[in-house]
């Protein structure tokens, strides 16, 4: 069934690493399970969960280095994820840019919805030229994806944006 489901088109990154992440959970081979890991990891590496299974697969096979180096992306994914959640929650808008802008170093603003949230902070804090800027390069991360929910989301953010830039 997960075999099908990889297949088909119009999965978009995010989905297909959580399909080889429960796919990987139903094969005994430990190198099975690391192959199936990794395909998800090279379609979204921003998936916590695969990296920290893989780093257990990791630590079996004897592989500690590997294993040490999945652990600290774990980290450093947890790391950013606490900083894209206290930026959502800040009541200061100019600490919400600073905890967002954190949370795109540590993922080198290639997550999506991280970047989105680092626009949205500088829309909150009054700097509409930077929403615009960081809004377009969140679409630019989402652009090719199937998936229409999230595009449609950042479109319109970004629609909001662009007025507010121009009003100024």
């Amino acid at each position: 069934m997960l075999f099908r489901s990889l297949a088909m088109e119009g999965l978009d990154p995010p989905t297909k690493a959580h399909a080889y992440n429960v796919l990987s959970g139903s094969f005994a081979s430990t190198f099975d399970q690391v192959k199936w890991l990794s395909k998800g990891i090279e379609n979204w590496p921003y998936e916590i969960s695969s990296y920290y299974n893989r780093a257990n697969q990791y630590k079996v096979l004897g592989q500690r280095q590997k294993a040490a180096a999945d652990r600290a992306k774990v980290d450093t994914l947890n790391k950013a994820h606490v900083l894209f959640e206290e930026s959502k929650l800040a009541k200061d808008p100019a600490k919400a840019v600073r905890l967002a802008q954190e949370a795109c170093q540590l993922t080198n603003y290639g997550y999506y919805l991280y970047v989105e949230s680092l626009a949205n902070a500088h829309y909150r804090n009054g700097n509409h030229a930077e929403a615009v800027r960081w809004g377009e390069k969140a679409w630019k991360l989402v652009e090719s994806w199937p998936e229409v929910a999230t595009k449609s989301r950042l479109a319109s953010n970004l629609h909001y944006y662009r007025k507010a830039a121009a009003e100024k």
